[in-house]
């Protein structure tokens, strides 16, 4: 049985107060990570001592270095959604992605100690950019090929007959996009899921793509929206941009065989 990542991973999942250690009886033949997938997939909501549950990362984070280990469960619970649409958008195996998260948790609690909170980054940029780093080593050892199926069979709606046929419409819109930011390089595909996330600001992607400066980030996403327009075209859509009470917003909409919409 392999245990290499669970011991990296200690306290914090396997042995706070109340929660139920992964069950490591059945994993004779198994990737070493599933035990800890499995564990951070069940979501277990546990009670920690005292208001940690409403604190600052920052104060959490003291905490875990000056010993509460127990404590960065909190984080984990408090930013878990966030990395895992992030990982799921970027690879779109369900099996991977999962895996991918546990690394990330595996990744963030073994360097706990080495956060410098006087630095002023946020924890949660922190760790975006552990993430960010872990698909960019994923693809480099892959060549930047990967599977690009549709990512979105596993948060298909059960019956969509039932939906508004204007929701329906707009659905169909979203996994065309998706299906096009699939073919573009990994660093394009990766700047446009971490620009969807509202509560990351440009200096946040500065951090967590490494770039040199807020220019850098507008421009990189700007030539990647440019990309993208191409590919949708491509593909036989077309963007247009339309006003609905003042909002802008994206529209693709099929060409006919003629090429008129």
């Amino acid at each position: 049985m392999h245990l290499t990542k669970l011991e990296l991973y200690p306290t914090a999942i396997s042995v706070i107060p109340g929660c139920t250690p992964p069950n490591l009886a059945n994993s004779t033949g198994r990737n070493h990570l599933t035990p800890v997938t499995e564990y951070l997939q069940q979501r277990i909501s546990c009670q920690t001592e005292g208001s940690w549950l409403h604190d600052s990362d920052e104060n959490i984070i003291e905490r875990v270095q000056r010993g509460n280990r127990e404590l960065f469960h909190v984080l984990f619970e408090r930013h878990y959604d966030r990395i895992a649409a992030y990982i799921r958008r970027s690879l779109g195996d369900a099996e991977e992605a999962r895996d991918a998260v546990a690394e990330v948790f595996v990744r963030a609690y073994q360097g706990v100690d080495g956060f410098e909170l006087s630095a002023g980054t946020r924890y949660l940029t922190y760790l975006y950019t552990i993430a960010h780093n872990l698909l960019t080593d994923r693809w480099r050892r892959q060549g930047d090929t990967r599977d690009t199926e549709d990512s979105a069979q596993t948060e298909e709606i059960a019956d969509g007959a039932r939906l508004p046929l204007e929701q329906m419409l707009r659905r169909e819109m979203i996994e065309r996009v998706r299906q096009s930011v699939a073919k573009l390089p990994p660093d394009h595909q990766q700047i446009i899921h971490l620009a969807f996330d509202r509560d990351l600001s440009s200096g946040d992607i500065m951090q967590i793509m490494n770039k040199s400066s807020i220019t850098a980030v507008t421009s990189h996403l700007h030539r990647t929206m440019k990309r993208l327009k191409t590919v949708l075209e491509q593909d036989g859509y077309f963007i247009d941009a339309t006003s609905k009470g003042g909002d802008s917003e994206w529209q693709t909409r099929k060409q006919n065989a003629s090429g008129n919409s």
